[in-house]
């Protein structure tokens, strides 16, 4: 737990320098709202509009989704054996493709793919803060090459996609047979209304 407790410490200095904590809270609840109760303002791109809920995005949620994709690749025994590469779908500040990647004995290449230009740019310092080899695309989900032999994680990416790029993505899924798939989502119905016809 050395380099996650490390890796907490350096994001809070990166993250919230030049934010009080008062409003540190403020943006957090604002981004909180977005993703419950404004959900259709996630495709603007408003999460990470301004340098406060990127902060809250960073610090606030980037350790838990970090420690929850690591429970459950222990759980499924995700990491054992060999992974060349590893593909972060949605990859935000890169925290689900760390998480992963950092816990095989053999580290694979991380390729990080996302939207959002600042996005991008904080999953290289993540994957970089756990030496993990790691690039960085700014794309589209659509644009995700599934690697062959490999692995793909989109960690609270799904439910963030449109209903037909979401049925592309389930179809590719389908598909890959020798890619190792993980997808984690919330299972509120709010947000995730289509995960019982996934989950069939």
């Amino acid at each position: 737990m050395t380099d996650i407790t490390n890796w907490v410490t350096s994001a809070e200095t990166r993250y919230l320098k030049d934010l009080t904590f008062q409003e540190a809270r403020k943006s957090l609840q604002a981004l909180s709202t977005i993703y419950v109760q404004r959900r259709d303002k996630l495709a603007s791109g408003a999460a990470l509009e301004t340098k406060g809920k990127r902060a809250a995005f960073a610090f606030f949620y980037g350790p838990l989704h970090f420690l929850l994709v690591r429970h459950v690749v222990e759980a499924l025994s995700a990491a054992e054996g060999t992974c060349a590469e590893i593909v972060d779908a949605g990859c935000g500040t890169g925290v689900a493709g760390a998480a992963w990647g950092s816990a095989f004995r053999k580290a694979p290449a991380i390729v990080g793919v996302d939207v959002d230009a600042w996005a991008v740019k904080e999953a290289l310092w993540t994957y970089g803060f756990f030496n993990l080899a790691g690039s960085t695309q700014k794309a589209s989900v659509d644009a995700v090459k599934w690697p062959d032999g490999g692995g793909l994680v989109a960690a609270y990416t799904v439910n963030e996609l449109s209903d037909k790029a979401r049925g592309r993505f389930i179809d590719q899924a389908l598909r890959a047979k020798r890619c190792r798939t993980l997808v984690i989502e919330p299972i509120a119905k709010s947000p995730v209304p289509w995960w019982q016809e996934w989950s069939a």
